[in-house]
């Protein structure tokens, strides 16, 4: 009887030992800096583009108060010395920075923490080198990829319509205003 109460207690010690050793899920931070844009509508029950932000952070398993704290700074900050503004931001040490504006100052602050921004062409705005290599820590999406980008837009429609002998292009400024 003593063998096979020892033997459980030694299974029973493995176990507790090995649930104890296993590593704890660690838990990421995301700052999200937009100072265009109020707090109150960067979460996932917001009208805006955050809530799909947000909605496919938990898709990935990224739970906000479990494995994921975000800090929030919005258009009630306001900085006035935006260059301290982003070292607090880059003291706070987060995993990643998800950056509307101010970006140059954020890209002077840190080379190490990895930045995610939607920017227009940011080769001409000295962001990154080029698009397919943008090096350093800086990465995102471009909604105005620069004059580089029309070339491969025209091989495109080339690729999709081999007969087309000649193409127009209709080019304008459209400003938009805030009411």
């Amino acid at each position: 009887m003593r063998r096979r109460q020892f033997v459980a207690g030694a299974v029973s010690f493995a176990a507790v030992t090995r649930v104890a050793a296993q590593p704890v899920a660690k838990s990421r931070r995301l700052a999200i800096v937009d100072l265009s844009n109020p707090i109150s509508r960067m979460y996932e029950d917001s009208e805006s583009y955050y809530r799909v932000l947000v909605t496919e952070l938990r898709r990935l398993g990224q739970i906000e108060g479990q494995n994921l704290t975000v800090e929030r700074y919005g258009k009630e900050q306001n900085p006035s010395d935006q260059a301290a503004f982003a070292a607090q931001v880059v003291r706070s040490n987060p995993d990643v920075i998800y950056v509307l504006v101010p970006l140059s100052v954020f890209i002077k602050e840190t080379s190490k923490i990895p930045i995610v921004t939607i920017s227009g062409d940011p080769v001409a705005a000295g962001y990154v080198q080029s698009i397919a290599h943008p090096g350093g820590n800086i990465t995102g999406v471009s909604v105005d990829a620069g004059p580089s980008i029309h070339g491969k837009r025209i091989a495109l429609l080339r690729e999709m319509f081999p007969s087309m002998s000649r193409l127009g292009c209709i080019a304008g400024r459209i400003q938009w205003e805030r009411h």
